[in-house]
């Protein structure tokens, strides 16, 4: 991988504007939580729920090797064939996560609330900022995501042209929310 500038233009057919670009993409990419990290290693049964639940209690793989199997049963909803892969594989990986630790910049945990304890959230349609940032609300004020309407769905959050989620919602008598209802539960 190239590290300088100066590196990169010394290659005839990449313009600075590319460079630049390119150069800015890999500063971004250092910037990543840590639960995405550890998802995107592709661990045996550790997926991205498991790994939310894993970055609640560490903020690092230094931190997560330091664990010992009886602490990884204290973390919610993490089974013992999760435990033992992971186990497996940080015990098989130290040298690279440390490496990754040192080279990714994690970003800090949000402040969190528990604005929506024990709420369901279903999205649908399209909203003024990508799905994504609705979903971290959601998560960082202690609800929660499905990605398809039941009973149990607390509220349907709704953008323009919803699809059939609007449907079921409505035939579950579900409350359907804008993006304005939304942002006042969180201001209570």
């Amino acid at each position: 991988m190239y590290k300088h500038k100066e590196e990169l233009e010394k290659i005839s057919n990449m313009g600075k504007k590319f460079i630049e670009k390119l150069l800015n993409n890999i500063e971004e990419v250092k910037n990543i939580s840590f639960h995405k990290t550890l998802y995107s290693l592709g661990i045996k049964h550790i997926g991205i729920r498991a790994s939310k639940l894993i970055s609640k209690e560490v903020n690092s793989f230094k931190e997560l090797i330091n664990y010992d199997s009886n602490q990884f049963i204290n973390i919610v909803d993490i089974g013992p064939k999760s435990v033992e892969s992971l186990i497996t594989y940080l015990e098989k990986n130290k040298e690279f996560l440390f490496y990754l630790d040192e080279y990714l910049n994690y970003e800090q945990k949000e402040n969190k609330t528990n604005k929506l304890e024990n709420l369901i959230f279903v999205i649908t349609g399209t909203l003024s900022k990508p799905r994504n940032y609705f979903e971290k609300d959601i998560e960082n004020n202690g609800g929660k995501i499905s990605n398809s309407v039941s009973k149990k769905t607390s509220y349907l959050l709704c953008g323009e042209n919803p699809g059939s989620k609007l449907i079921e919602a409505q035939k579950y008598n579900i409350k359907v929310i804008d993006k304005n209802e939304f942002k006042k539960f969180l201001e209570k």
